[in-house]
This record gives structure tokens, C-alpha cells and sequence, in this order.
């Protein structure tokens, strides 16, 4: 609560914690530079304050409430926050309902596209990337890395980001085929 006595700050975002988590340890690092450099971009709508005078009366059709109320706040004026020391804590989720989780915040964030109209040109570049952005990364990384083992025979640096992306990718691939 003491980040409310800045008046610029509108939304503190708590912690999401799923015990042993590699996405949930990714996202803390994110908020958390996120913060420093001026506001988040994506909140745990489970763990958040907002002031209560300024809470909007939400919709029933909002898929993605947490993302409707963030850039309904976002678009008043102010800044969203991340606060580590405020944490929840939840058991491991299954990886079926991981990807299932995930593909319907996925298909939420399409559904709720036209939140973006009139947000700061800042902020939106901060949702588009953080909550848009992330999408594509499943296509990308695969052709950033077939482009690596392509061209390692030509040199260090291209070896080099070769077995960078194996150690990244080695440990995910690992936990979806079943091994932690």
C-alpha cells in the first residue's frame, strides 16, 4: 500500500507465484524492469490494488478482465506497478492446463484488442510488446535457431548463439516431454 503515496501510481501489481515456475520466475524479472523503466504492462488480475475511488464498474463481457482494467486505467493517466513483496502462491499446474491457460489468454488478448484505443503511445507500445509481441516468439526462436545451426560453420559468434539457444530451449523441452 505504500506505493499509493505517490500519487502517479494508479495500479500495484502483486506477485504470482506457481511453486518451481520458470515462466512465473521470467515474468517477476520482467515486471521488475518493467517498474524501473516507468509502468507494467501486464497485471495478475487475481493480485492488484487499485484505490477504490478510482475502481471502474467492470464489464460482463471483459474475457481478459486484468488487461480491460489496466488500460482503462492507463488511459485516465498514471502509472502500474509491480510489487514483488506482495505475493500469492499456488501449486504447479499440470502442462495440459498450462498450454490450455495459456491459449485462452492468448485468444483473450485478440478478443480484447480494442482496449488499446487510446492509450498512451508509450504504454501501448509496452502492452502491443508485452502482450502481443510474446505471441510470435514461438515462431520466431525456432528460425532464429535453425538460422544459428545454419550458419554456425561460419564462425564463433553463430556457434556461439547456436548452443546459447540449446541451453535456453534444452530445460523447456525437457519439462514438456515429461521430465522436471
Amino acid at each position: 500500500m505504500r506505493h499509493f503515496a505517490d500519487p502517479e501510481v494508479t495500479i500495484v501489481a502483486g506477485k504470482r507465484g506457481e511453486r518451481g515456475s520458470t515462466y512465473d520466475a521470467y515474468e517477476d524479472l520482467i515486471r521488475r524492469l518493467e517498474t524501473r523503466t516507468g509502468c507494467v504492462a501486464g497485471i495478475f488480475g487475481e493480485f492488484v490494488a487499485i484505490r477504490r475511488l478510482d475502481c471502474p464498474e467492470f464489464p460482463t463481457d471483459a474475457v481478459t478482465d486484468d488487461l480491460w482494467l489496466l488500460c482503462t486505467m492507463m488511459r485516465k493517466g498514471g502509472r502500474s506497478i509491480y510489487e514483488p513483496q506482495a505475493a500469492s502462491s499456488e501449486a504447479e499446474v499440470p502442462n495440459a492446463a498450462e498450454v490450455a491457460r495459456r491459449s485462452r489468454m492468448a485468444a483473450g488478448r485478440f478478443m480484447m484488442a480494442k482496449e488499446l484505443k487510446g492509450l498512451p503511445p508509450s504504454f501501448l507500445w509496452r502492452v502491443i510488446s508485452h502482450k502481443y509481441g510474446r505471441l510470435t516468439l514461438p515462431f520466431l526462436l525456432p528460425v532464429a535457431f535453425v538460422t544459428a545451426l545454419s550458419l554456425a560453420g561460419r564462425g564463433r559468434t553463430y556457434r556461439l548463439a547456436a548452443l546459447a539457444q540449446l541451453a535456453m530451449y534444452g530445460p523447456g523441452l525437457l519439462r514438456l516431454a515429461g521430465h522436471t
